[in-house]
């Protein structure tokens, strides 16, 4: 089984709109294409932010810069915190590519962190199930900016609902809950 790609769950938004399929994500593209390309990535990254088995790490240690005792991360973490039973002296949070302690105002720390990370992962390293919610509350959200029309609806929320529940089933299994 191939999963979905990005072309072709832009398609299928295009498709819910009544708009005709394209063959690909670059060169020039109808304003339907570029805006249904731009609300997939925006869903996508909604979706991400909420943190599920597959995109979370936990208990991830990480080490100051030796010289500048600061604590970057990587560009795809999209949420961080200390992981519980650890750190008890810190309060951390991301701003922008590096941890701050908000308990002792700091940019600095000085010893390694124990912490929990949610990371923003690429289309291509996401499970079927995500895929398929992402697609369905993209796409009805395509058809209500452009059209408005809720005859036309080609996703309903209860079909997000249903993506959303088989999202969560599949996380829950992965995650051994």
């Amino acid at each position: 089984m191939t999963t979905t790609t990005e072309l072709e769950a832009v398609n299928t938004m295009l498709s819910a709109l009544g708009s005709h399929p394209i063959s690909a994500l670059t060169g020039a593209m109808s304003a339907d294409a570029s805006l249904a390309q731009v609300l997939l990535a925006e869903v996508h990254r909604d979706v991400l932010l909420d943190g599920w088995h597959f995109n979370t790490e936990l208990e991830v240690t990480v080490t100051p810069d030796a010289i500048t005792d600061r604590i970057s991360i990587d560009a795809s973490v999209v949420r961080v915190d200390v992981s519980p039973g650890y750190n008890y002296d810190v309060d951390v949070v991301q701003r922008g590519l590096e941890l701050y302690d908000r308990k002792n105002h700091t940019w600095t720390f000085d010893s390694t962190l124990t912490c929990d990370f949610v990371y923003e992962l690429a289309w291509d390293q996401l499970p079927e199930a995500c895929k398929r919610y992402i697609q369905v509350r993209a796409a009805r959200m395509l058809v209500d900016r452009l059209d408005g029309d809720r005859a036309q609806h080609v996703y309903t929320a209860q079909d997000e609902q249903s993506a959303l529940s088989r999202l969560n089933v599949h996380d829950a299994s992965t995650g051994d809950r």
